[in-house]
C-alpha cells in the first residue's frame, strides 16, 4: 500500500511544494516505515502516518529547519500514533507513543539526549492542548537553547496531523478544522491534503470494487426501498442514471448530486427491507423507490474494519438498513412510492432540508438547489440566504467558543436557533422551488403529484398511476 503516496508523488501532486530532490527524499523515508509498529486500523494506520509525514515535510522544508530537525519531525510524523489502542478520541496516546519509540528509531542523532527529549516531547504533544506545550518541554528536561527547535516541530506536528483529518467527512466532528491551524503556512495547504485524500479514497475503492464486483452477477429479486426526501432534482438523476453509489457515481462522471462518505462507505447504497426505524425516517413521509436487486449486504459493527475493508457501516442507528453493492440500474427500479397525505400537497409546504444541520452539509445542500434552479432559467435574489447562513455560522462559532458546561448549559437554546435558521433556508427553498414549477407547469399550486409526472415524463417513462404509487414499465426507453 505505500505506492498509493508514493505514485501521487511521482505523478505531481506535490510540484511547486517540494522540488525534485526532496519528493525524493520523502519516497525514500516511506520506502523505510517500519509497518510492524503502526497501529492497525485505517484512521491512523499506514496510509495516515505517510500523509503526516509528507505534510511535516514540506512545512520542514517551509521553514527550513535542519537535517537533524527534519529527521525528528519526520520519525514523529511516522510514530506519532503507535501508542493507539483504539480510534477514539484520546489525550494520553501520545504519551503512550513518546514511551515506545525510542524502541523503533534508530538514527546516531539519538545519542545526543536532547534529540530524544524533543522527539518524545512533540509525539506526547501532539495529541494534547496546545496551552500544555511549555509544560511538556519542562517535563522532558527540554534546555533553553533548544526551546526554539521544540516549538516549532510541535506546531508542525500538530498541524500536519490535524491537515489530515480532510479524510474525514465534513459532517464529522473529526473533520478539519482550519481556525485550529497554528501555522498560517499550514492554511495554505489544506486544498493539497483533501486531493491528497480523495485520491487515497479512490486508490482503495479501486482494490475493494475488484473484491466485490461479482456481488451483483445474480438475478435481482430481492426488493426493497430507498428514500430521496423531497429532491426532485436527485429523483431525475436517478431516474436517468439510476442508483449509484459515491464510487459509481465519480466512475461515470457524474457530479450533480451531493457524495456522502458515510455509513454507505464508497461503493454501497442504503436501503430498507422492512418497516423499521430506518423505514419510518426515510421512506413514509417522503418520496422513496422500490427496488429490485440481487443480494444485500449489512454493514460491519466496527467502522474501521467495514473503511479498511470496503464494506458498508453499521452505525447502529436503524435496524432495517441493508446495502446494495455500486449501482442499482433503471431497469430495477419498479415503483415510485409517495405517502397519499403527502402526493396533492403544494411544493412550497416540502421539508427539502432533511439532513444534517452541520454548516457545511447544509451549505452544499442549499447551493445545490440553487444551482438546480438557476438551470432551470430562475435566478434568484440570494441576499437573504447570505445573511442566513452567516448568522448561522456566527451562531456556531459562538457556540463551539464556550466550555463544555457552558455548552451544556446553552445546549438547548442553541439546537432551537440552529432549527429556527433551517427553517428560514428552507422557506427559502420552497419559495425557489414553486416559482420555477409554476413557471414551468403554468399553474399556480403546483403538488408533488405534478413535479413527480412531469420527470417521468420529460425521461419517457412510461409508467401506470394506481393506489397512489407510479408503477415504472419495463423495457422502456430512458
Amino acid at each position: 500500500m505505500k505506492n498509493i503516496l508514493i505514485n501521487l508523488i511521482n505523478n505531481g501532486i506535490v510540484d511547486g511544494y517540494l522540488d525534485d530532490k526532496n519528493k525524493n527524499k520523502v519516497i525514500d523515508i516511506i520506502k523505510t516505515i517500519k509497518d510492524k509498529y503502526l497501529y492497525k486500523t485505517v484512521f491512523h494506520g499506514l496510509h495516515h502516518s505517510e500523509k503526516v509525514l509528507l505534510f511535516s515535510f514540506i512545512l520542514g522544508t517551509y521553514f527550513k529547519i535542519s537535517d537533524i530537525d527534519l529527521q525528528i519531525l519526520t520519525d514523529a510524523a511516522i510514530y506519532h500514533d503507535i501508542g493507539r489502542v483504539d480510534d477514539n478520541e484520546d489525550t494520553f496516546h501520545g504519551l503512550a507513543s513518546a514511551r515506545k519509540i525510542e524502541k523503533v528509531v534508530t538514527s546516531n542523532i539519538y545519542q545526543d539526549p536532547q534529540n530524544m527529549a524533543i522527539l518524545k516531547a512533540i509525539c506526547e504533544g501532539h495529541s494534547m492542548d496546545d496551552k500544555n506545550m511549555d509544560l511538556t518541554a519542562e517535563n522532558y528536561e527540554i534546555s533553553k537553547e533548544n526551546l526554539e527547535r521544540y516549538e516549532i516541530l510541535f506546531k508542525i506536528l500538530k498541524d500536519a496531523d490535524a491537515l489530515d483529518r480532510t479524510r474525514f467527512m465534513k459532517t464529522s466532528v473529526a473533520a478539519l478544522n482550519e481556525k485550529f491551524l497554528r501555522l498560517p503556512i499550514s492554511k495554505q495547504l489544506i486544498e493539497l491534503a483533501n486531493s491528497i485524500n480523495e485520491n487515497y479514497r479512490m486508490k482503495m475503492s479501486d482494490i475493494h470494487f475488484e473484491q466485490f464486483k461479482h456481488f451483483n452477477d445474480s438475478e435481482p429479486t430481492i426488493v426493497c426501498k430507498h428514500g430521496i426526501g423531497f429532491n426532485f432534482f436527485n429523483l431525475h438523476s436517478i431516474l436517468k442514471h439510476g442508483l449509484l453509489s459515491n464510487y459509481a457515481k465519480i466512475k461515470k462522471r457524474i457530479f450533480n448530486k451531493r457524495n456522502f462518505y458515510g455509513a454507505n462507505n464508497e461503493l454501497w447504497i442504503c436501503v430498507t427491507t422492512k418497516n423499521g426505524e430506518a423505514s419510518k425516517k426515510f421512506i413514509e413521509n417522503f418520496i422513496s423507490l422500490e427496488l429490485v436487486v440481487p443480494q444485500l449486504q449489512q454493514g460491519n459493527k466496527s467502522r474501521s474494519f467495514a473503511l479498511s475493508n470496503g464494506l458498508p457501516y453499521d452505525n447502529g442507528y436503524y435496524d432495517d438498513e441493508s446495502f446494495v453493492f455500486y449501482e442499482v440500474p433503471v431497469k430495477n427500479i419498479k415503483k415510485i412510492n409517495i405517502n397519499p397525505e403527502i402526493l396533492n400537497t403544494t411544493i412550497d409546504n416540502l421539508n427539502y432540508l432533511t439532513g444534517s444541520g452541520n454548516l457545511d452539509a447544509l451549505t452544499f445542500t442549499v447551493n445545490d438547489y440553487l444551482n438546480n434552479v438557476r438551470l432551470l432559467g430562475y435566478f434568484p435574489d440570494v441576499n437573504d440566504l447570505i445573511e442566513i447562513l452567516s448568522l448561522y455560522k456566527k451562531e456556531i462559532l459562538k457556540y463551539e467558543s464556550l466550555s463544555v458546561n457552558e455548552q451544556k448549559i446553552e445546549q438547548n437554546q442553541f439546537f432551537k436557533k440552529c432549527d429556527d435558521y433551517i427553517y428560514k433556508l428552507n422557506c427559502i427553498i420552497q419559495e425557489w422551488m414553486m416559482q420555477v414549477f409554476q413557471k414551468r407547469f403554468n399553474k399556480t399550486n403546483v403538488t408533488v403529484k405534478d413535479v413527480v409526472v412531469d420527470i417521468l415524463e420529460s425521461l419517457d417513462i412510461n409508467f401506470i398511476f394506481n393506489d397512489d404509487c407510479f408503477y415504472l414499465e419495463q423495457g422502456r426507453q430512458i
